[in-house]
Parts: structure tokens; sequence; C-alpha cells
């Protein structure tokens, strides 16, 4: 009978123990996957900074060195309203070691710092790296606000894939662009508010909010600055911190529900 009871207390013992390690194992996949929401976060906002920006600007920009010295811009007509088509071909590596291939397609009313300019993107087998982008977004510069900065709102809908699967983002954002008015990029920067969701291969969808804005300048790959809270309460999701200036590829992610600490690297798109 002693036996039978010692064999019942280990066997349980070790069905704890299964437990803990399959619910840590399930933490540690879900941590994982919420990485993978944030960096969708950012390539929504870096993917297409230069071409959206600068391709069909007044300032006589040198395309090659903005974007990549073989991509290959065309365009319908010399005035606006036009359409300008971005080619990367097989693959242009740019300045800060991206590589892009395929065309990003812009149809341009008017340049982009006009107010009630709006611009339409669309993709045609583009990829970032290892990651294909297809979908739509939409740009509408709505004024400037109280510091002189142009507002420009962003409503996106667009699906990443790669070799961690697909998720789908849908955005509605509002870009503060400072240093709208001059033709020197390295005094552009841009703080970005607003909100939306991120939907997973599995249907699962994360909304988000910008709970400080994220900071973005011409100098820096990634942003430097901004909080983003993933999540729908204080027990599921969690914020990620971009920092607070530095440029560097690492974000910090906080978990809601056990206030756990990990760093995310964004060129790799893993947790450290």
């Amino acid at each position: 009978m002693k036996k039978t009871v010692k064999f019942i207390a280990i066997a349980f013992i070790g069905i704890g123990l299964f437990s803990t390690s399959c619910k840590k194992k399930e933490e540690q996949e879900e941590y994982n996957q919420v990485a993978l929401d944030a960096t969708s976060s950012e390539d929504d906002e870096m993917m297409t900074r230069d071409e959206e920006i600068f391709v069909g600007s007044p300032c006589n920009y040198d395309l090659t060195q903005l974007l990549a010295p073989c991509a290959i811009v065309t365009e319908t007509s010399a005035d606006f309203p036009k359409t300008i088509t971005i080619d990367y071909g097989t693959g242009c590596t740019n300045s800060n070691g991206v590589t892009k291939k395929g065309k990003v397609i812009i149809y341009m009313s008017n340049p982009l710092n006009t107010v009630g300019a709006v611009r339409q993107i669309s993709f045609d087998g583009f990829y970032i790296n290892s990651t294909q982008i297809t979908g739509t977004k939409n740009l509408e510069n709505t004024g400037l606000n109280s510091s002189g900065n142009a507002l420009i709102s962003v409503d996106a809908d667009l699906t990443f894939t790669n070799g961690n699967g697909t998720r789908t983002r849908s955005s509605d954002h509002v870009r503060e662009w400072i240093g709208h008015s001059t033709c020197e990029p390295e005094d552009d920067e841009f703080l970005i508010t607003g909100s939306g969701s991120v939907t997973r291969n599995n249907g699962t969808v994360r909304p988000y909010s910008i709970a400080t804005a994220v900071h973005i300048n011409y100098s820096c790959r990634y942003p430097v600055a901004g909080e983003i809270d993933f999540g729908t309460s204080s027990k599921r999701g969690c914020i990620i911190n971009y920092g607070s200036g530095e440029c560097d590829e690492f974000v910090q992610l906080t978990t809601k529900r056990r206030n756990k600490v990990f760093t995310i690297n964004l060129a790799t798109r893993t947790i450290e």
C-alpha cells in the first residue's frame, strides 16, 4: 500500500513538472509570436519610408542614393497627378544593408508636402529581405499642426509573408512630419501615433495602440523611441518600448501578465 501511495505521489509530481514545462514552452512561444507582431509594426512604418516621402518630391533628390543604386524609377507623366513605379528587379541593396526586390507602385495627386495631397501605394512581387509584402497603403496630407509640422494620415492593409508564416496588419496612423518644408533628407523626422491590429496565421487578432509616439528619423534604420501597447487587457499582451533616442536594433518587450522583460532583436526578429 505504501509503495502504491509513493508511486501515485511520484506520478503526480511528474505530471506537475510536465505541465509546468508545457506551460513554459507555451509562454515562450507566445513571446516569440509577440516579437513577430512587433517586427511587423516596424516593417509597416519603415519598409517604404523613402519611397513614400522622397519619390515625386519637388526637390531634386538623387534617388539612386536615397533608394538603391540599381532601382529603376519610371513615371507616367512629368506633371501631377501621375503614377510612379520603382522597380528593384531581382534585388537591390541600399546603404542600410536592406535588400528590396520587385516593384512599388505609387499614385500621386501632388507632392506629399502639399496640403490635400494623396498617395496610393501598391506592390508587385515586392520583398524586403526575405519578407514578401502585399496589400495597399494610402497617405493624405491633412494640413499643419500647431508646431507647423505636416500631418500625414496613413491607412494600411498589408500582409507580410516569410519563413515565420503570414501576418496581416491593418493600421490607422497619423504621421507628424518634421522637416517637411526643406530639401534636406537629414532633417526629416516622423512621430507616429494611432492604432491597428495584427492577425496571425492561426487567426488570432492582436489589437494595438501607440501609447507614446514612435519616433523615426532619416539616419536610423529602426525606430529610436516610442511605446506600443499590444493586447486587450492587463493580463494578455505586452508593451513594446523602442528606447529613448538611441539608434540600434533592440527593443524592450514587457509582458503585462507577469511583468517579464525581454529584448527583441529587430534585425533577426528574435527574442534574446
